[in-house]
């Protein structure tokens, strides 16, 4: 079991500012951005085995020892309280009864991911049945389709890899009159 993070070359955890979480008006978020950078932010300020490493569980140790475990869970409070900061005002109400870091983390993710995962496979479904009409014009086509997978990988970096959209877009039927004749 590793050791909190050592007080004089830890970070100032009130300084540590994680991406907020934002919902957007047609109920998607930010979440898949807030996770990944999270990530990187808390691993590199020595609290992300707090949170889901190997130390996410509170440590035992004899009551002879009592000061390895205050150790451990103060730097557990400064991890959780980084999580709670980077959560909407309004949202709060649903991390009111976790009791530590890790239960935050497991429950903004089983409450963003799966409204995340619906929007994503609506925007995936849309790339794939958008096809450039006969009356459609190519270089808008092509825009729109960008956009449409922009969307995707903010909200799902994973369900679409770059290959699968470039064949996608490769292998798209365009309009006859698009074609050269040779």
């Amino acid at each position: 079991m590793a050791n909190p993070p050592n007080t004089e070359k830890e970070k100032d955890w009130r300084g540590l500012k994680l991406t907020p979480i934002v919902e957007n008006e047609d109920g998607s978020n930010n979440y898949s951005v807030f996770s990944q950078k999270s990530f990187l932010d808390l691993n590199a300020a020595g609290y992300w085995k707090f949170i889901a490493g190997d130390d996410y569980n509170p440590p035992v140790i004899p009551e002879l020892i009592p000061s390895l475990a205050e150790a451990w869970l103060q730097t557990e409070k400064k991890a959780h309280t980084v999580l709670v900061k980077a959560i909407p005002d309004t949202k709060l109400y649903i991390v009111r009864d976790c009791k530590s870091a890790h239960d935050v983390w497991m429950t903004l993710k089983n409450e963003y991911e799966p409204s995340n995962a619906l929007t994503a496979v609506t925007i995936k479904q849309q790339i794939i049945g958008y096809q450039c009409a006969a009356h459609d014009d190519p270089v808008n086509w092509r825009e729109v389709m960008l956009q449409l997978y922009g969307k995707l990988r903010e909200v799902d970096p994973f369900m679409m890899p770059d290959t699968e959209f470039a064949k996608h877009l490769i292998l798209s039927p365009l309009p006859p009159q698009t074609r050269s004749s040779g």
